[in-house]
């Protein structure tokens, strides 16, 4: 007789078995159903289903590629002509931006697959047109058609249900058929997974933007930073400079490359570049490479091949598998760049940036400038797989954004204020939108951090356009600016501007609550002293500057680098207030300094100071700032010559001198 235990292990067994055996005929009928058998009579049709399925597929694929992984463009796109660019004309073809105000429009594997399967379901009929067969059978339809679409690593997988009730006129004979299938031989996946890696890496590290500001640095009709001694007012127009740069991008861009893809190759083998891969690449700009520079180690020998300043810089790392899929970068000149230049005044680019400066450079015959740039682009991105569809290729497109603000990359700020010097100003601010928005100034007052500030002008800036919006004033025992923004573009930035402080931006994102940080500045009064160097070497005391030498100070916050400042030292009676003080971040802050020291009589470098400064918060008690300079001996006898050589390099790479000389705050 069986035990109790052993009744119970037996009722969970049979439990077991019977649970398995259901499992196994709902895999065997649902999941995994028999294959539908084909009479031979009815193959032509089968086969015809499929030919149209198959063109159907490829032309959805096709169509998918060139849209950057769209069909069709989402309305959130298609609506917006700055997310997208028109490739034909007549606009029937958009290539749309996959990254765009801040925003991912990188489409998933699951809704490619939707689109390729309700293109196929919506457009299959128009290819298969059942009436080929009205003389062997009478065609019934039955049911909705379903197409389920895997893209796979190698191929793109599509299935479809399109229930058929077919008879034989000639025997009468009824026969159903349901079920299509199809393996497109095309890797759109690794396409598609190729450009979204390069898509991250240009995110991450910003490849685009570097190359850019290096490639507008080398070109010297592109000005950045320069000093020319040059008898009258240089100038530039900023629609020559943005020719400029269209035609250098339209020449390099596709001369860019992606680590571990099938990219064209360089002039040798890639050994020979790598022992190269310690020296300094700049000097490629200027024509070739130095056969010998004193700072650096001796070059291997022979000179390096002509490509190779592309191989260290234009060859990129997406951390990209190894592929035989290849990868192309691509600016059409015809699109437009949006550039702007500060300081600059009616679209022209002067070299006396600041009042009170063009009488002094003008009688120097020296031209100082410094110009920041804010820079978008458009460039196409091609994935090509040269093996699909039987060796008839594939390509995958899209747009990514080149964003550059003061001259440095920026990922985040898309469609900023950097575009001002374009900027039209909405009077009325067109139509405003439903949500109301509550903006505060948060700065520092009275010795108070984290006050709402009052008095603070607000305007909302989105790319081309900046709408003012009005002043924060006391609403509710706080300062604030209650308001509406313009519906004209979203994600825009809310930016603040108020004497004494610096001008400030925060992006509209998700909250109503926007609170714009504000840095608070202290002015100074300052004069200029000068120390007597004899060959490095630090002589006597400091001494005020003769009536033959004048200074010109240049300081750049590093933390904000669109904040600079250029003074003229010593005053006379022409110099304006304004320019005789110069303004601090009321904070921990770092500048650049750049102090150029001139002998007036004979229009010569005679000394300066150049190097980083460091200020504390505690050290910003005084009201007053003693430039320290210094004086090179021998002193320079001509302009040009290795005297005045000798003095630039001392002041660049000499490091003790910067230290001796720091400036003094009292």
């Amino acid at each position: 007789m069986l035990k109790k235990g052993q009744i119970t292990l037996f009722i969970i067994i049979g439990i077991i078995i019977l649970i398995a055996a259901s499992f196994f005929v709902y895999y065997r009928n649902v999941l995994m159903p028999e294959p539908e058998i084909t009479p031979e009579e009815l193959m032509p049709v089968k086969n015809y289903i499929q030919a149209c399925m198959t063109y159907t597929g490829e032309k959805a694929v096709i169509k998918l590629g060139r849209g950057g992984g769209y069909i069709g463009l989402p309305d959130e796109i298609k609506n917006n002509k700055e997310a997208y660019i028109e490739l034909t004309p007549n606009g029937l073809m958009k290539i749309p931006y996959w990254y765009y105000n801040g925003k991912s429009f990188i489409p998933s594997i699951e809704q490619m697959e939707k689109q390729i399967s309700d293109y196929i379901k919506d457009n299959i009929k128009d290819c298969a047109d059942l009436d080929v067969f009205k003389y062997e059978f009478n065609i019934e339809e039955k049911d909705d058609i379903s197409v389920k679409t895997s893209i796979n690593k190698e191929d793109v997988e599509i299935n479809m249900e399109y229930t058929l009730i077919l008879t034989d006129k000639s025997s009468g004979e009824t026969t159903k058929l349901s079920r299509f299938s199809m393996v497109l031989p095309v890797r759109l996946k690794k396409a598609y997974e190729l450009g979204r890696n390069i898509m991250e890496a240009e995110n991450s590290k910003m490849y685009l933007e570097n190359i850019t500001i290096d490639l507008m640095a080398m070109n010297d009709k592109i000005p950045m930073t320069g000093l020319e001694f040059h008898c009258g007012e240089l100038t530039w127009n900023i629609n020559d400079i943005k020719d400029e740069l269209k035609g250098v991008l339209y020449w390099h861009i596709p001369h860019l490359r992606i680590k571990n893809t099938d990219y064209f190759p360089f002039l040798e083998d890639e050994k020979v570049y790598e022992k190269y891969r310690k020296y300094n690449l700049g000097y490629r700009s200027k024509g070739n490479f130095p056969e010998d520079e004193p700072t650096l180690k001796p070059l291997p020998e022979g000179n390096a091949p002509d490509d190779a300043y592309e191989y260290f810089h234009y060859l990129l790392d997406a951390r990209q598998p190894k592929t035989d899929l290849k990868a192309f970068f691509y600016y059409n000149p015809e699109w437009d760049i949006d550039i702007a230049a500060r300081p600059s005044e009616n679209g022209i680019l002067k070299s006396s940036m600041q009042k009170g400066q063009q009488e002094y450079l003008r009688f120097m015959c020296i031209n100082f400038y410094h110009f920041t740039y804010d820079v978008r682009y458009p460039v196409e991105v091609s994935i090509r797989d040269d093996s699909a569809f039987n060796n008839n290729g594939f390509v995958f497109n899209y747009i990514m954004p080149v964003l550059i603000s003061h001259n440095q990359g920026n990922r985040v700020d898309f469609g900023t204020s950097v575009f001002q010097s374009f900027a039209e100003l909405e009077p009325n601010c067109g139509e405003l939108g439903e949500e109301v928005y509550d903006i505060r100034a948060i700065g520092t007052e009275y010795g108070y951090t984290g006050l709402d500030l009052d008095n603070v002008d607000i305007t909302y800036d989105c790319i081309k356009y900046r709408c003012y919006l009005g002043k924060t004033k006391s609403d509710g025992g706080v300062y604030r600016l209650i308001t509406r923004l313009p519906t004209f573009c979203s994600n825009g930035f809310i930016v603040a501007e108020k004497e004494g402080y610096l001008e400030s931006k925060t992006q509209v994102l998700d909250s109503p609550d926007i609170d714009v940080e504000m840095k608070k500045l202290k002015t100074f009064n300052f004069d200029v002293v000068k120390k007597k160097y004899s060959y490095g070497t630090p002589i006597g005391e400091y001494h005020g500057l003769s009536n033959i030498s004048s200074a010109i100070i240049i300081l750049q916050s590093l933390d904000d680098k669109s904040f600079i400042q250029y003074k003229k030292y010593p005053f006379d009676e022409t110099t304006a207030d304004d320019d005789r003080t110069i303004n601090l971040i009321d904070e921990d802050s770092s500048y650049n300094l750049d102090i150029l020291l001139y002998d007036e009589k004979k229009n010569l470098f005679i000394g300066g100071y150049k190097g980083e400064w460091s200020v504390r918060y505690d050290e910003m008690a005084g009201n007053n700032i003693f430039f320290h300079v210094m004086e090179y001996l021998p002193k320079p006898l001509k302009h040009g010559g290795e005297k005045e050589l000798e003095l630039i390099n001392f002041l660049e790479e000499n490091m003790d001198y910067k230290q001796d000389l720091r400036p003094e705050i009292i």
